[in-house]
């Protein structure tokens, strides 16, 4: 194989962004493609290897790896290309809204006390555990637990509270595999807000610690996202890889690698 058939490496300005897969990026490192020739029975053979996308992000390093534990703007950045939440925020036609996104519809009780979600089927997380209304239970299970235990940094925990420090969700109910209820102990209409932003993304229950948070140097962030999480380098990079079964459809690089600055 040829030397000269290495990754081209250029810096992309920093940038902040939703999921990579949403937008059309110049890719700024590409392996190229390569031929292995071989000869059998006196007739060379080609076998043409495709190139592999890689995009390289200039970035400021990563603080917390656990989107439950965070409230750094840039860490949300790198951690929303590997979880998703309920909804989402869309802002592409230049005014934000809430859309849905691992839910798939939604209603309120006429006392705006009780929000029902319909889930979004046929979605894996990346260790092959199935994203059902048990692991939004779950998640939101882990959120209250972390915040009753003091773990939580206060600027996180607050979003989940009223101003009397009472609990928004009283209590999750799994109506089926795919739809789940959010009972509330007061009206709560921004709730759809909440369940779009970054702490609320949803990680997979088999590979999260409930008590805990997820240690960057020694963990794995496991999400439903267009990525998935390869490996931290303190210092140095965090490296993802495409999630082929993405249900939102197969991301646009294959390799997507956050170089710290």
């Amino acid at each position: 194989m040829n030397s000269d058939n290495k990754a081209t490496k250029k810096k992309l300005p920093k940038k902040k962004g939703r999921l990579l897969r949403e937008k059309p990026i110049v890719v700024f490192g590409i392996v190229a493609a390569v031929a292995i020739a071989g000869i059998i029975g006196g007739i060379t053979i080609f076998i043409s290897i495709p190139e592999e996308k890689i995009l390289y992000i200039s970035y400021s390093d990563l603080a917390f790896l656990d989107p439950h534990q965070t409230w750094v703007p840039d860490d949300y950045e790198i951690i929303n290309q590997v979880t998703e939440g309920l909804f989402a925020h869309n802002s592409t036609n230049g005014q934000s809204q809430i859309i849905h996104n691992l839910a798939v519809s939604h209603s309120w009780n006429v006392n705006a006390t009780e929000l029902t979600c319909q889930l979004r089927r046929f979605v894996r997380f990346h260790d092959g555990t199935r994203f059902d209304a048990e692991a939004v239970q779950w998640n939101i299970d882990r959120i209250y637990t972390l915040i009753d235990n003091g773990k939580m940094h206060f600027g996180v925990a607050q979003y989940w509270l009223f101003s009397d420090g009472m609990h928004i969700i009283n209590k999750t109910e799994i109506i089926d595999y795919h739809k789940i209820k959010f009972i509330l102990n007061k009206p709560y209409i921004p709730l759809t807000a909440l369940l779009a932003s970054a702490n609320s993304f949803i990680v997979s229950p088999a590979s999260t610690p409930k008590d805990d948070f997820i240690d960057k140097y020694t963990g794995a962030l496991i999400g439903t996202g267009p990525f998935m999480f390869e490996v931290y380098n303190e210092f140095h990079s965090i490296i993802f890889s495409s999630n082929p079964n993405y249900w939102g459809g197969i991301p646009k690089f294959d390799k997507l690698i956050f170089k710290f600055c």
